[in-house]
């Protein structure tokens, strides 16, 4: 029996390796079979969009141990509320589906959708990387928990982006001015606090 992740960087090589597996399985013919759940869950999939199938099978885990989370794409919030559900997760020890620390959630993973001809994929790459990069910033501006969490190391925020012809995720990783978000959003939040 396989063992929980607990750590950020073993989450991210479990969904690598999940994905993988659930790519090989879906070429092949294989079913498609997933294991019970082991417990809390140890990754958030905030997904911008519909994906080809739930993200517990795009990589292998149960339910229970990846926590879907839905952005409200395309409506007048962009995302607000589901940073509403992240935080909650993340803020609430002990919970029934998320404990947050060295024994729960390590990663979040922002995943977007791409769908797109031959043609048109080098376009949709860029636009979906686009759309992952954003959210990922939005999180870190709003989202005191994550940017802790960030900054203390016990969890990581990585973009991915989901081919919807084979479920294939391709990691895009963390933002690439994580360092600088980070910072600002401390300035900011520094700035309007009472001294």
């Amino acid at each position: 029996m396989r063992s929980r992740p607990t750590e950020p960087t073993a989450a991210l090589a479990a969904l690598i390796s999940g994905n993988h597996g659930y790519v090989q399985r879906r070429a092949s013919g294989e079913p498609l079979v997933v294991a019970r759940s082991l417990g809390r869950a140890f990754a958030v999939a905030w997904n911008w969009g519909p994906l080809l199938a739930p993200p517990s099978e795009l990589f292998g885990f149960p339910h229970g141990e990846i926590l879907q989370i839905d952005a409200a794409d395309g409506v007048a919030d962009e995302g607000a509320g589901s940073i509403i559900e992240i935080n909650a997760a993340l803020s609430a020890p002990g919970s029934d589906s998320v404990d947050f620390g060295p024994s729960g959630v390590a990663l979040i993973v922002a995943l977007v959708p791409m769908r797109a001809g031959v043609a048109e994929r080098a376009i949709a790459w860029h636009q979906a990387e686009a759309r992952v990069f954003d959210a990922i910033a939005k999180l870190l501006a709003t989202s005191i928990p994550a940017r802790s969490a960030v900054v203390a190391r016990t969890i990581r925020i990585v973009g991915a982006i989901v081919a919807d012809a084979d479920g294939r995720v391709h990691w895009i990783g963390e933002h690439p001015e994580q360092v600088s978000l980070l910072a600002q959003s401390r300035e900011e939040h520094d700035r309007g606090s009472p001294r």
